[in-house]
């Protein structure tokens, strides 16, 4: 032969071996050629896939899984599978590595999904987080009085406003009260009134002093009272 040739190798010489890696299967057709003709033979080769199955997760969690906004939890998880795969985390955190942590911060109750995958299909895990939206405490905005100081049998007047309260009290002897108003109050001594407010965030105080003080009785002069008596 002048001339041999092979089915995707190209020329080669007229006897010898070469190897060959086929992506699939293959039949390789050899060709020798001269000036009378040429004349073929071929060969088969068969590429038997690896089976792929889908990949596994052997766990994924959360912890904690009840939080206050504001807080952190950390995810965790592990999978397996044969082969090249990707992970990936919803919501808001993507691709990540087989098997791994990460700390998140969800401003609301969220359901995590983490998703292996790969050409024989996909399998899936969630994770929940129950997020308690943080209360703040009620805002006292004013408690006052128009008296710091009375005599007693005189009366003072209080008055208040409160923002955010479930709750809103003002002690001793007044009670429970709305978020705003005012009330007169007529202590027989000094008295410290407190307001206290509630909510299921906390509480928020405030006091305020009256100050009661004695009656004086000034001594009556007959001669001012009666100034045409005579003098005795």
């Amino acid at each position: 032969a002048a001339e041999v040739t092979i089915s995707g190798v190209g020329k080669t010489s007229l006897s010898g071996s070469i190897a060959v890696m086929p992506s699939k299967s293959t039949t390789y057709v050899l060709t020798a050629r001269n000036a009378q003709g040429a004349s073929t033979a071929s060969a088969s080769v068969t590429v038997i896939k690896p089976q792929v199955s889908k990949p596994s997760i052997t766990y994924f969690s959360a912890q904690p899984t009840r939080l206050m906004s504001g807080e952190r939890a950390i995810l965790s998880w592990s999978t397996s599978g044969s082969g090249s795969y990707n992970v990936v985390i919803d919501p808001d955190i993507g691709i990540v590595n087989p098997t791994g942590t990460i700390s998140v911060s969800p401003s609301k109750t969220t359901v995590f999904t983490l998703r292996a995958s790969n050409p024989a299909g996909a399998v899936t895990a969630s994770a929940r987080v129950d997020v308690i939206q943080r209360v703040m405490p009620p805002v006292i905005g004013y408690f006052s009085a128009d008296k710091g100081s009375i005599s007693r049998g005189d009366t003072a007047n209080l008055a208040w406003s409160v923002s955010g309260a479930d709750g809103v009290t003002i002690s001793p002897g007044i009670g429970w009260v709305g978020p705003s108003g005012s009330v007169s109050v007529k202590p027989y001594t000094s008295t410290s009134y407190t307001l206290t407010a509630s909510n299921s965030g906390g509480t928020a105080t405030r006091s305020i002093f009256i100050e009661v003080g004695d009656v004086s009785i000034q001594p009556i002069d007959p001669i001012s009272m009666y100034p045409d008596m005579p003098n005795i």
